[in-house]
């Protein structure tokens, strides 16, 4: 982290590939067990100002809850940051004094609470600043019309997922009439809780708005690890994020018994879906939505690329960059202990030629699969080696793959270009449409927090004929 507070701009993306830039900075990741358990003040939600050694302020929001399995936790929130699910590792509170500590980004916020004011002294790094927090009827949510209007009107109710060593917390929605299909529905990578949130966005909420319409009843859940699910994220652990995955779809299938199951994954949730549909009890049909067929390795080699080009870099940039990221890559994938992956990494970048290092720090900074938070994760040499085009090949049920021409993480033709020949499979590419689902005028991700719609109506129609030609082909036409 860079050494002023703001630098509290390293309130990391949570996996998100390149949304933010920093500086050429690599270190080894902090793995938290999770939220402490204790008891927690009747006040669950505070507002306070930090202020800056530059005199400027910075807004910071505390929520508080007791997660999926009963212990207490929170998130830690920067709204000018766009930074709404910074999850809390302990959450301590005892004689009227709360302290609670953050991981990605490393911040202890503790003090008494005194006539119902928390008077607190925020840490991070070298700095420290009193911060006087107030209790808030709601922590900021940026208001987006779509995802709003979704969870108005299709709210769902709250369910817990029991999973091998976690508890996730879900939501489940019915249709109000008559139900046709079941659809488990993934969110991208990171840490990426149950709505798929980025930028107020709110896609998964969409999504699952859009199939109750159509009499389709879906199933959605935070990540372990993550906003109200307990255990441990690792964003590089694909095998567990998979038995997760497993776990919700048993779940859904519990409830609506004899009728059809979908699995439905946005970006990465469309290579679990994959998995899913090759695995021993796999779901009637699998839809993938801007997601990787490529092996990961080439998948991050290529997106390094498409990225900084999107971003304005020259195609010597673009090269340069790929040239260095190709040596990391395969630098790390060497090493399954991070402790000898990390200074491998660092001799390549040390080793990096002046055109490499300008093109790293310009157009990617450490930020995705080249940044600390997955460099140092336990499984990422694992993660790595993984192949979605060989659970496409091993598919046994209809499946549609949906892509974005202007999806600069996930691009259309390369991926397509691998997947394997099979019936049952239909491929989609939607002009105009970025990897986040929406209508754009660029690939760049940066477009994603600029434009006010998410899910596209293409992206909506797309998928509800592919799921009516399902149905119908299945004779899936019945409602429970």
């Amino acid at each position: 982290m860079n050494g002023s507070p703001l630098s509290l701009n390293v309130f990391p993306t949570a996996g998100n590939r390149n949304l933010g830039r920093g500086a050429l900075w690599i270190a080894p990741l902090l793995w938290a067990a999770g939220a402490v358990a204790g008891n927690l003040p009747e006040t669950r939600e505070w507002r306070g100002d930090l202020s800056l050694p530059n005199g400027a302020t910075l807004p910071i929001e505390v929520e508080l809850f007791l997660n999926a399995a009963g212990e207490p936790d929170g998130n830690l929130i920067s709204p000018a940051q766009d930074q709404r699910y910074a999850r809390l590792v302990e959450v301590e509170f005892a004689d009227d004094r709360l302290r609670v500590l953050g991981r990605a980004p490393d911040v202890e916020i503790a003090g008494p609470i005194d006539n119902g004011t928390w008077q607190a002294t925020f840490s991070q790094g070298g700095f420290q600043a009193e911060l006087s927090l107030a209790p808030t009827a709601q922590v900021t949510e940026v208001e987006r019309p779509q995802s709003a209007a979704a969870l108005r009107d299709w709210p769902g109710e709250a369910r817990r997922i029991p999973a091998k060593g976690a508890v996730l917390a879900g939501t489940h929605v019915r249709p109000s009439e008559g139900t046709r299909a079941a659809a488990l529905l993934l969110g991208g990578s990171g840490a990426t809780e149950r709505d798929g949130y980025f930028a107020g966005h709110r896609p998964l909420a969409v999504l699952a708005a859009q199939l109750a319409e159509r009499g389709i009843a879906s199933l959605r859940y935070d990540k372990r690890g993550v906003n109200r699910s307990s255990g441990e994220h690792d964003p590089t652990d694909i095998d567990t994020l998979t038995r997760d995955a497993e776990a919700a779809l048993r779940f859904l299938r519990a409830r609506h018994p004899g009728l059809p199951l979908l699995v439905i994954g946005h970006s990465e949730g469309g290579l679990i879906a994959a998995r899913l549909g090759a695995g021993a009890a796999p779901p009637d049909g699998v839809v993938s939505l801007m997601g990787p067929v490529l092996p990961l390795a080439e998948l991050f080699a290529l997106q390094d690329r498409t990225e900084a080009r999107a971003a304005g870099a020259s195609e010597s940039e673009a090269d340069a960059l790929v040239s260095l990221s190709r040596q990391i890559y395969e630098a790390a994938a060497k090493h399954s202990d991070p402790a000898s992956r990390m200074p491998a990494v660092m001799a390549v970048l040390e080793s990096a030629s002046d055109a490499q290092r300008q093109a790293f720090e310009r157009f990617n900074g450490g930020t995705g699969t080249l940044g600390p938070g997955m460099l140092g994760g336990r499984h990422y040499h694992t993660l790595l080696a993984v192949a979605p085009k060989e659970s496409w090949g091993a598919l046994d049920v209809p499946g549609l793959l949906l892509f974005g021409e202007l999806d600069s993480q996930v691009p259309a033709a390369a991926n397509i270009e691998v997947l394997p020949k099979r019936d049952g499979l239909s491929i989609v590419t939607l002009p105009g449409i970025n990897h986040v689902m929406q209508r754009s005028d660029s690939a760049a991700t940066q477009r994603y927090a600029e434009i006010d719609h998410v899910v596209a109506a293409e992206v909506e129609s797309a998928l509800a004929q592919w799921i009516e030609q399902w149905l119908q082909a299945a004779g899936h036409n019945s409602t429970h």
